[in-house]
């Protein structure tokens, strides 16, 4: 069952944890060391693209990395954005190229400004703008707007004149920067170099990437498929069939009944699964196998490799011995006397473990059966809780449990009636009066109500009817008169018989 498997698998990962001296302590600031990680790489990888955007804007204006960063941080620094920059720096030198971008010629304009062109050039894209920028910050709204819409065009007007209103802040912006410009000067060509070949590596994984999206193709159109044919109309149903009950109970002020009915019988549930689980054989004994298999399991690895381990030792320690040998054996006089042959050749590690390994062929093998036997004494043993777990909630039903389904059957079944009912009123038009041979009765009359006519329906003869209760009536008035003429004042005994 899943419940007896997370927490099968959590014990298990708990030891491991404590095997390796790792608390949750621990787990929780590795996991802050992983994020802090992370965010550094992040941001190193930030820089890295920043430097590879300088370097290109260089290419682009002319201007040096270093002049370029000082500049972005002068126009954050005032207000602005750090990509207004290229724009700027564009349109001043099309300006000092001596054509504006309305097509006008900028030699008047920058001499009326009292600017001189050439010392502008020589100034560098730093100098020029700030010099241009001083001029503005003296000149009115207006002459400022107009000087800026010339020399840097109608789309970077409005930034300019803005700059030129918060020069102390442009320039301290600029100041600030220097030390981070002159390492952006040195490192913007390695980090363009780089953005581009990571770029390149990840044009070269992209053709990977789509075989193995090829390949899962089809198994992700067989899931979306499952999914788009799956039937959600007894999930839908159930959940109508819910709101209609509680409708119901509502109706017939029944909704605390209900809601004790349904904690009775969740109390129930859980109590008999409970003890279902805890009272089952199956349960004990499969935790017991569990631990058995991984006790048989885990002395078997053990030993294992500390046999393993002892084959290698003996091995090394007999290529040395015999080494050893060999070279006594070398020794004139000595060896002899020792009954070493001078021409003996020690074996090789590898011929000495190949003797140890198939000595210990039999263990190797024993402690393999052992594995197996505990590997399937614990998967058996979690079988078994499963089955105690099934084997519970198969037979966690009870008296309260039937009590609310005959409630809930009981609301459900008049709910569904009662909506039968007010259909099939709609479907003949509710209490309006149908014509004679719509397939409704006809309502009785004026007259029918008086007594005339008591047959109703649409297959009475109403005038033979009313023939019978006139006779009737002659009949009694007729008795009512001949009394009276006896001197009977009405004392007479009337009869609704026919006349002898």
């Amino acid at each position: 069952m899943p419940g007896v498997l997370e927490f099968t698998l959590g014990l298990q990962v708990n030891k491991f944890l404590e095997g390796m001296n790792i608390g949750s302590a621990a787990v929780i600031s590795l996991a802050k060391a992983g994020e802090a990680l992370k965010a550094t790489f992040e941001a190193v990888w930030g820089q890295i693209e920043k430097g590879a955007a300088l370097n290109d804007l260089s290419k682009r204006t002319g201007e040096s990395v270093g002049t370029l960063f000082q500049l972005q941080k002068g126009f954050v620094a005032a207000g602005l954005g750090a990509d207004a920059v290229g724009g700027a720096i564009f349109m001043l030198n099309k300006s000092l190229g001596g054509v504006n971008e309305m097509g006008e010629k900028t030699d008047d304009v920058f001499k009326q400004a009292g600017l001189s062109v050439a010392d502008l050039k020589k100034a560098g894209g730093s100098g020029a703008m700030t010099a241009v920028l001083e001029k503005m910050s003296k000149m009115s709204q207006s002459g400022a707007t107009k000087l800026a819409a010339s020399v840097f065009g109608r789309g970077e007007a409005a930034n300019m004149v803005q700059l030129s209103r918060r020069m102390d802040e442009f320039r301290d912006g600029m100041k600030q920067a220097e030390v981070q410009a002159k390492v952006f000067e040195r490192v913007a060509a390695v980090f363009d170099t780089i953005e581009k070949a990571v770029a390149r590596v990840k044009d070269k994984l992209a053709p990977v990437f789509l075989v193995i999206a090829e390949h899962i193709a089809p198994a992700l159109e067989k899931v979306l498929s499952l999914v788009n044919n799956f039937d959600l109309s007894p999930l839908v149903d159930g959940i109508g069939e819910a709101f209609d009950v509680f409708a119901q109970a509502f109706s017939e002020g029944k909704v605390f009944e209900l809601l004790t009915a349904g904690f009775e019988a969740a109390v129930e549930y859980l109590g008999n699964l409970i003890f279902g689980v805890l009272g089952s054989s199956k349960l004990w004994s499969g935790i017991f196998d569990q631990m058995v298999g991984q006790f048989i399991v885990a002395y078997a690895s053990l030993a294992k490799l500390f046999m393993n381990l002892g084959v290698i030792l003996k091995a090394a320690i007999s290529t040395a011995f015999d080494m050893l040998f060999e070279q006594i054996g070398k020794i004139p006089g000595l060896g002899k006397m020792l009954g070493l042959a001078g021409g003996d050749k020690a074996k090789s590690f590898g011929e000495h473990y190949a003797e140890e390994k198939d000595k210990a062929k039999g263990a190797n093998a024993w402690l393999d059966s052992g594995m197996a036997f505990g590997a399937a004494k614990y998967t058996g043993g979690v079988s078994k809780q499963i089955e105690a777990f099934t084997d519970a909630r198969a037979n966690a039903g009870g008296p309260a449990q039937d009590a609310l389904n005959d409630l809930v059957s009981g609301l459900l079944g008049r709910k569904k009636s009662a909506a039968k009912g007010a259909k099939k009123a709609d479907k003949l038009g509710g209490d309006d009066e149908l014509e004679p041979g719509k397939g409704q009765k006809v309502s009785a009359t004026s007259i029918e109500k008086m007594g005339f006519v008591f047959g109703g329906g649409m297959s009475t003869d109403h005038n033979a009817t009313t023939a019978r209760n006139t006779t009737k009536m002659v009949v009694q008035l007729g008795q009512l008169v001949a009394s009276k003429a006896r001197g009977n004042d009405f004392g007479g005994e009337l009869t609704n018989g026919h006349p002898a």
